[in-house]
């Protein structure tokens, strides 16, 4: 049996359609899927026992395993993994179900059987007792849940958790956490927690909602197992089912397929042929976002940089970014809308790609920036016979501008990716911040298609989506919830864009580039007291352990 190495997340919905079609499409039997699911629990399970009487100094066989099941396939794999330990040699093995066995699924009676012939103790939650435990495995709902739990249902989670906080239980959860929608992360079990688990065993393919909102944190080291789906089922459904959303790619897997070209520079390349870059950014007072924008897309490989801002930064970032050039436009002039179109056009021309956004305010001469620069490189690129379009990443303050002027969407191209964060995708759908995260690849991905552009949101992992198709990253850590990260990432995107000329390939890789780059800074400062300059500064180690 071995991990799976494909690099894909799919929706709790996708992965039942996927059992469907291998057992009823192409003759799999459930109880051979059941059985290497199980195998991979039981492995697990009994790896945490060794590491656990090794600390106690007790034997393996000695740990007390109490199994929390429902009475379903999930609860099936559970009652399996469990019987595999009895038949190992552990001693100390229960089982509580929660449900009507009368209405089990025909899995779960097979294995209650086997479990208890095993010598295994099958009991309802209704006689639950707490009694010494050292490893829980959670079996009670899987990726199926899609209502709110309630009832004993609840007590069961409750009754895990509080034996993992005061007891030191060690807690695997089979698939996914229980109390946690498989799809999107929601906590079913408000206003009380989902079972926080410090393994979570996982068939087939990482699942979405492990990573998002409640998902998040709660399902510990999550191990992705190959019980042998047919190659090529999940392209196979997505053909036949023609929908978005269920299957992501992971960036990890978009920059292996483009290492070679993160490793190497051309010996005979000079600063032109990597990419010149146009930063838009920094108000009065806000010279710091431009800055680390300029920053990360040299770190990041990009030849030269120019910045666009006002008089009163140039000092400021010269001194910083000695390497970058300037250009100085004044926002209190007579006429500053007329005539920034005009400065803008030299310096797009000079531009392969273009930074719109951060730190650039919400004034209202910012407006007229942020529509004329628009404008321009539309224009730009449409005189560009046999050159590549102005690829643009358009963030921060130029995403809330769009906000309030809905009329610039419609200056949006394919050549452009949009980076909100939770909140400014929240005002660019006009929702709710909880409402965008209840529905997070939906709304990203409808708003792509709405805007006829990528977006890249981000949350405590990032989704990217557009016209090339759709990917998740789940690279990065706290480290990078510091100010001014979010400029750091443009800049790395831009750096990206240049390499591999391609907006959406250099916008997830950059997102996946920038993840572990905050990982690395952590590590080397501690998560409290990274700076958003020191994720840029380890883009080039990044790059070379990617």
């Amino acid at each position: 049996m071995a991990e799976r190495k494909d690099s894909m997340y799919i929706t709790g919905s996708f992965a039942k359609k996927i059992d469907l079609c291998a057992i009823r499409e192409m003759g799999i039997p459930s109880l051979t899927l059941m059985e290497a699911a199980a195998g991979y629990v039981f492995r697990y399970a009994k790896e945490a026992a060794e590491r656990k009487a090794s600390e106690e100094g007790k034997s393996p066989e000695d740990m007390a395993v109490l199994v929390a099941c429902g009475v379903g396939n999930n609860g099936a794999d559970g009652l399996a993994a469990g019987a595999m330990l009895l038949e190992a040699g552990f001693h100390k093995v229960r089982a509580c179900y929660c449900g009507d066995l009368e209405r089990a699924s025909e899995e779960f009676r097979y294995q209650k059987e086997r479990f208890e012939k095993a010598g295994g103790r099958l009991g309802s939650v209704d006689c639950y007792q707490p009694e010494e435990t050292d490893i829980i495995l959670d079996a009670l709902f899987g990726i199926g849940l899609r209502r709110q739990v309630e009832g004993p249902y609840r007590d069961m989670i409750e009754n895990m958790n509080l034996l993992r906080n005061e007891e030191n239980c060690h807690v695997i959860a089979v698939d996914i956490p229980s109390g946690i929608d498989a799809d999107q992360g929601k906590n079913m079990c408000a206003p009380l927690y989902p079972v926080h688990a410090d393994e979570t065993v996982t068939f087939g393919w990482a699942k979405t909602g492990q990573y998002l909102d409640y998902g998040y944190g709660n399902c510990g080291e999550i191990h992705v197992c190959d019980i042998g789906y047919p190659e090529g089922i999940v392209e196979k459904l997505l053909e036949q089912e023609n929908t978005g959303g269920e299957a992501l790619e992971d960036t990890a897997r978009i920059l292996a397929d483009h290492r070679e070209a993160f490793l190497q520079r051309d010996p005979r390349a000079n600063k032109g042929d990597y990419g010149k870059l146009l930063i838009i950014a920094g108000a009065e007072g806000m010279a710091g976002a431009a800055y680390l924008s300029g920053l990360a897309a040299y770190r990041t490989g990009i030849g030269m940089v120019k910045y666009l801002g006002p008089e009163e930064n140039r000092v400021i970032l010269q001194s910083l970014l000695p390497e970058a050039m300037y250009e100085a436009y004044d926002p209190e002039s007579l006429g500053f809308a007329e005539r920034i179109g005009t400065q803008l056009s030299d310096s797009l021309s000079w531009a392969d790609l273009v930074i719109l956004g951060p730190g650039l305010s919400r004034e209202p001469y910012a407006e007229s920036l942020v529509r004329e620069a628009l404008k321009g490189v539309i224009r730009e690129s449409q005189r560009r016979e046999g050159r590549a379009p102005l690829r643009t990443i358009i963030d921060a303050d130029a995403l809330n501008i769009l906000a309030d002027h809905w009329d610039l969407m419609e200056l949006l191209t394919g050549d452009m990716v949009l980076t909100p964060h939770i909140g400014e995708l929240a005002r660019l759908t006009g929702c709710t911040v909880s409402e965008v995260k209840e529905h997070f690849i939906g709304m990203t991905e409808h708003l792509s298609r709405k805007l006829h552009t990528n977006i890249l949101a981000k949350d405590c992992v990032s989704l990217l989506a557009g016209e090339s198709g759709s990917c998740m990253n789940t690279s990065g850590s706290a480290s990078l919830a510091k100010a001014g990260s979010g400029d750091v990432l443009t800049g790395v995107i831009a750096g990206c864009t240049a390499i591999l000329k391609d907006i959406y390939l250099g916008a997830a890789a950059g997102a996946f580039l920038h993840g572990m780059a905050g990982t690395l800074a952590g590590l080397a400062k501690g998560p409290h007291s990274t700076l958003a300059r020191d994720i840029a500064e380890e883009i080039g180690r990044a790059m070379e352990e990617s």
